[in-house]
């Protein structure tokens, strides 16, 4: 499976906003149990500047080179790091990028 993990960097800015609404967007629906498209991209990128500081890792995920998602890990102090997030875009769902993404 041609799965990467990459360091997030500016250069995939615009689609790893976009999926931070999405992936927000997706868990209200999953509370609300609803679908819901309400995105909010001020929100994504405030979230996407918390994430890349020095407390978090993030990372793009791709699929045969194709922007697929993010995974983000949090450090808690120490030797104690969390998984925190993880989101596959829509349309590569269903193909175990997720889960070879946690593997990696």
């Amino acid at each position: 499976m041609n799965v990467n993990l990459k360091i997030y960097n500016d250069e995939h800015k615009e689609d790893m906003v976009l999926c931070i609404a999405n992936f927000f967007g997706f868990h209200i629906g999953l509370s609300l149990g609803t679908t819901t498209n309400d995105i909010d991209e001020d929100q994504a990128e405030q979230n996407l500047k918390e994430w890349t500081t020095k407390d978090n890792q993030l990372y793009v995920i791709t699929y045969e080179d194709d922007f697929a998602g993010f995974l983000r890990i949090g450090y808690r102090g120490g030797n104690v790091a969390w998984i925190e997030d993880v989101f596959v875009k829509e349309e590569f769902r269903d193909r175990g990028i997720a889960t070879e993404s946690i593997k990696q």
